[in-house]
């Protein structure tokens, strides 16, 4: 985190995306997509200012729209913000947000282990997300969201989206201590899609972005990386790829049946590809040293 310190108030706003809370990430939901932008950065700043609790700060920024000479389009414009038109109060603003590079990390790979969207509810029902790190979600489960994932940002159909929170955010069924969501199936994603579609667009996006985090920090550790041979790939490849591991786990029975290879979860078939690959490169290299 990083602190601030402006008009002898001082705040800390996140620094990297593993920093970010539930109400950072359903700010960045409302304007998604987002921009990289001047302005869309100072939004960000005054959203992490939580200038709610700050009356008498609030105060200090209404008397500068009210005397700046470009009025209220100052902190709003891009262009009347680039000609260096600003007043001491302004100054403050402006450098501080540059010492905090404009929120550069807002505008890399979206990547954390969190679920900041762990619950919420339609109507009389509520619905839970995984684990950190997905670490409660199975390999059928896996391959069924990176689909909806994929397709929703080819095509831009909502319907796509609906299917995917639906995927990934379940009802409760038990006190499982590893998933207390009721158990994944096909069946579940028609049942729910439609009540999803209630949620309002931006909490929609919030979801997705709380998905994209969490599925960018799975495919990008280092056991991933090894099975997926794809350097984090964001796309096509991930879902290609783990399609055909699913059906030469399956063949060779190692987790069993073709449904006990879906209900595995994915970091243990991780784990268990990423170790095979690294003894037979041990092998390998012990043959050629021999």
């Amino acid at each position: 985190m990083d602190l601030i310190e402006i008009r002898e108030s001082s705040f800390f706003v996140p620094s990297n995306w593993n920093e970010i809370t539930k109400r950072n990430l359903l700010f960045l939901a409302k304007y998604f997509p987002y921009q990289k932008s001047t302005a869309f950065s100072l939004n960000f700043f005054f959203h992490c200012m939580q200038l709610w609790k700050k009356p008498r700060l609030q105060l200090a920024i209404a008397l500068n729209f009210i005397l700046s000479k470009k009025y209220n389009k100052a902190w709003k414009d891009d262009e009347i913000m680039a000609l260096g038109e600003e007043n001491l109060f302004e100054q403050n603003i402006l450098i501080a947000l540059s010492q905090l590079k404009n929120f550069d990390w807002l505008h890399s790979n979206v990547t954390f282990e969190k679920c900041l969207i762990d619950k919420f509810t339609i109507g009389f029902s509520s619905y839970f997300g995984p684990r950190e790190y997905l670490a409660n979600v199975t390999a059928d489960e896996f391959r069924h969201a990176e689909f909806f994932f994929i397709k929703f940002h080819k095509t831009a159909d909502i319907s796509y989206l609906h299917r995917l929170i639906a995927t990934i955010w379940r009802k409760k069924a038990g006190n499982n201590q590893n998933d207390i969501r009721e158990p994944f199936s096909e069946f579940t994603i028609e049942k729910n899609k439609d009540k999803i579609a209630k949620l309002s667009t931006q909490f929609q996006y919030a979801c997705l972005l709380n998905y994209t985090g969490m599925r960018n920090f799975f495919i990008n550790t280092p056991n991933a990386k090894k099975v997926f041979d794809s350097d984090g790939d964001s796309g096509k490849d991930v879902l290609t790829n783990w399609g055909l591991i699913l059906l030469r786990l399956a063949e060779n029975a190692t987790f069993g049946t073709v449904k006990d290879v879906k209900m595995t979860y994915i970091d243990d078939i991780i784990l268990h590809l990423a170790d095979l690959k690294d003894r037979a490169e041990r092998a390998a290299y012990d043959n050629q040293n021999k």
